[in-house]
């Protein structure tokens, strides 16, 4: 069974306590606890640190992602605001500014890679 990250710290730190409390009665049992209690002890910071350094991205994250969202809608509102006011003084009937409104969907448009035309013909007798 894994432990999670906050019952890994809290097993740790129990482990620590233990290793103070126990002390005597590990050495004797030949357990090397200065040894143990310092690679411990550094193993345990190390995972705090990197803990609280994941904390902290997560947190910026998360305030990146409301400023994305933010300038992507600001970039939008103003690309089509443009795009309806250029059509505007185009005349929307002209086929400049048909053209201009297809902006908007251009970029969804699959590519076509193939040299096929868009409409196959016929094939004779089957008509």
């Amino acid at each position: 069974m894994t432990a999670t990250q906050t019952e890994n710290i809290g097993q740790s730190k129990n482990l620590q306590q233990f290793l103070i409390e126990e002390e005597h009665v590990l050495v004797a049992a030949g357990i090397n606890v200065g040894e143990f209690k310092k690679t411990l002890a550094a193993k345990l910071d190390r995972a705090v640190q990197a803990n609280a350094t994941q904390e902290n991205m997560k947190r910026d994250l998360k305030d990146q992602t409301v400023e994305t969202e933010a300038a992507m809608a600001d970039l939008h509102q103003t690309f089509s605001g443009y795009v309806d006011a250029c059509g505007g003084a185009l005349g929307k009937s002209t086929a400049t500014a048909k053209n201009l409104q297809r902006l908007r969907s251009r970029v969804r448009m699959p590519v076509d890679t193939s040299a096929q035309p868009a409409v196959q013909p016929v094939p004779e007798g089957t008509q």
